[in-house]
């Protein structure tokens, strides 16, 4: 079981793929290990994402090893990744060593991806007090990734912490409770074991990448820059911290350097789909809906060609994709077009808040074309799509309101959400918007008294709302001061 995909840049295995290649392009086939074929059908499917090429090499690795558990192994994934679970069971139980503790893995991830998290850890713990397992701190690391894998954090979690208590100071347990934690959106718990690895590492790309994306994930940008340009110092050409350093200018309000970005990572990897996506959703930033349209076009063509072992993350693009040429015929007004993009999304879609979701996009498009009748009817299907967060909804269409104008409607939704929404948060966040609405229609006494309350709640979107009203360097809390002064002329008593 590879723990990374480090491994495929190791010279020996680097000769084993020439190796592979040279025998399969001269038309006659050789004798290779079950192991390492196994490995280039894994390189295949994981770094080329060539689905047909690894089929291949798998199907060469049982016609030389027919009783080898190695491609039997990676078969059942195959089978498991297809959705194909009985099948994978099938081979699981025909394979000779049971006690393998690759099988025991298999078996494990065959219950993660029927649904049963739980029960695959009880399975994982119980091997772990049997006499089968000698390595306990590689058990459980390699244990852990079935389940980050798979998205079942939770668990993973917890045998992260069952690592640390057996190698508290190896650099997989460190690189394994930073993974996990980063997954679970717990950035600032995160960053002490980035920060000891690269004590470890202090040359590895993917170390300062992670640190990045704690660093943004806790909103301090500085730090987060520093970390992806110290990757960058490293690797000029690392596709990764370049993509963070694009996002980052985006979240900088920079759309120029991230849209320069985009192209230089266009010009490295013009096969990698997510640069097209984040520079058409960059030139919309920039207000450039045509060539937007046309990055997307491209991506979706990247997409649709790929063979992607991952179907989720391929769904994920398509729908990204599909949003975003969406957004990129409304503004160039056409409605039509707009609608039956998200009209493609819709099948797709999984759960209320997603339908929520793409009901709200389809007012959105709507309310920027001044298609008054068919607006209110996506916004009837958002509220009714969720019942029990029908307020929530509302106030997101509020928002929509709010950015194309229509201060009255949005005005009137705020004020009856007030007291209403449930969280400190989302009544803090109503509040500022309110104060935006009146500030919008020229009511400057009032949006004096609704920012105060915003602030005195310490609402998070302040900022995204007057940050460009106010001089540079003038905090949240310090808006109602600046906004006193431009309505009265003198600073507050």
């Amino acid at each position: 079981m590879k723990d990374d995909l480090e491994y495929f840049n190791n010279p020996e295995f680097k000769e084993t793929l020439e190796h592979y290649e040279a025998m399969l392009n001269s038309g006659h086939m050789g004798y290779m290990e079950a192991a390492e074929l196994v490995d280039v059908a894994d390189y295949y499917a994981t770094v080329a994402h060539d689905d047909e090429r690894s089929q291949e090499a798998i199907d060469l690795a049982l016609r030389l090893h027919p009783d080898a558990a190695e491609p039997q192994l990676f078969m059942a994934r195959r089978l498991l990744l297809d959705g194909r679970a009985d099948e994978a069971v099938r081979i699981c139980d025909s394979i000779a060593d049971q006690d393998d503790l690759e099988v025991i893995y298999l078996r494990a991830e065959i219950m993660v991806h029927r649904g049963l998290s739980k029960q695959a850890y009880e399975y994982i713990i119980s091997i772990a007090e049997s006499d089968i397992v000698e390595k306990f701190n590689y058990f459980y690391y390699d244990a852990a990734y079935i389940f980050m894998d798979n998205n079942a954090y939770d668990e993973a979690l917890l045998l992260s912490v069952k690592l640390e208590e057996v190698a508290p100071a190896w650099h997989k347990t460190l690189e394994l409770r930073a993974d996990v934690l980063l997954s679970l959106e717990k950035y600032s718990e995160a960053l002490p074991y980035l920060n000891k690895l690269l004590d470890v590492k202090t040359f590895n790309t993917d170390t300062w990448n992670w640190q990045a994306e704690a660093y943004n994930g806790i909103n301090d940008l500085e730090k987060a820059l520093e970390s992806v340009d110290y990757s960058l110092a490293l690797d000029p050409d690392n596709a990764r911290a370049l993509q963070l350093k694009a996002w980052f200018m985006q979240r900088k309000d920079k759309p120029e350097e991230a849209h320069d970005i985009f192209l230089r990572l266009q010009e490295l990897y013009p096969d990698d789909a997510e640069s097209w996506i984040g520079d058409a959703q960059t030139l919309m930033a920039l207000d450039k809906p045509k060539r937007a349209l046309a990055a997307s076009k491209q991506a979706l063509t990247i997409v649709e060609a790929t063979n992607q072992s991952d179907e989720r993350t391929k769904l994920e693009n398509l729908i990204t994709i599909h949003e975003d040429m969406a957004f990129a015929y409304s503004r160039m007004g056409n409605p039509k077009a707009a609608l039956k993009e998200l009209d493609i999304v819709a099948p797709y879609l999984d759960g209320p808040d997603e339908h929520v979701e793409c009901e709200l996009m389809k007012f959105r498009v709507c309310l920027e074309n001044e298609l008054h009748a068919e607006a209110d009817t996506f916004l009837n299907n958002a509220v009714n799509a969720d019942t029990q967060h029908a307020r929530q909804t509302c106030f997101r269409a509020a928002t929509l309101l709010f950015e194309f104008y229509y201060d009255l409607q949005a005005e009137e939704i705020f004020t009856s959400l007030v007291g209403k929404l449930g969280s400190q948060q989302e009544e803090a966040d109503c509040q500022a918007y309110l104060a935006a609405c009146h500030k919008q229609m020229g009511r400057h006494t009032e949006a004096l008294r609704e920012l105060r309350k915003a602030v005195d709640m310490g609402s998070l979107c302040l900022e995204s709302l007057f940050a460009e009203h106010f001089p540079e360097g003038v905090k949240p809390n310090e808006y109602p001061d600046y906004y006193y002064y431009e309505i009265y002329g003198r600073w507050p008593e």
